[in-house]
């Protein structure tokens, strides 16, 4: 478990989507500015359950220095009892590239000037800047990862 101060965890939840409190409720913070005063209440985590309206108030006391482990946070409400929420966090899903591993098979389409190489291979080797695919041939090519997509084609022969 690592520690962080409050000034960073303040800047967490300003930039998270939402949290989960620990019953297991989406919620959203809401944050006032951090003043250095122990009684500033500077985070109200709310919520509706069952009919029933619940909040958990932090103070900037027992909260300058928080627990984080993984994405949870650890901190004190008003009355000094210790809670966790769990960091929600928005990632621009188109921005996701593939992950892959050298054995894997795909589809290559790259164009090299004015020719397109369209071809089935398996990987052989990653590097940061490149990929190496090893077509049924035996040819090698370097192929950036943006050229590559998976292939459900067995293509590779013994």
């Amino acid at each position: 478990m690592k520690t962080i101060t409050l000034q960073q965890a303040f800047q967490i939840l300003e930039n998270c989507a939402a949290v989960i409190t620990d019953t297991h409720v989406v919620t959203y913070p809401s944050l006032a500015d951090l003043s250095g005063n122990d009684e500033n209440q500077w985070l109200n985590i709310s919520w509706s359950e069952d009919g029933q309206d619940y909040s958990i108030i932090c103070v900037e006391e027992n909260n300058r220095e928080i627990k984080v482990s993984g994405s949870a946070m650890f901190l004190f409400d008003g009355e000094g009892e210790e809670f966790q929420i769990t960091i929600l966090v928005q990632q621009n899903l188109e921005n996701i590239q593939e992950s892959f591993a050298v054995g894997d098979n795909v589809n290559v389409i790259a164009k090299r000037g004015d020719i397109f190489h369209d071809f089935t291979g398996h990987i052989k080797e990653i590097n940061g800047e490149y990929i190496v695919v090893e077509d049924q041939d035996g040819d090698c090519q370097s192929c950036d990862i943006d050229q590559i997509e998976y292939s459900s084609d067995d293509i590779m022969h013994d």
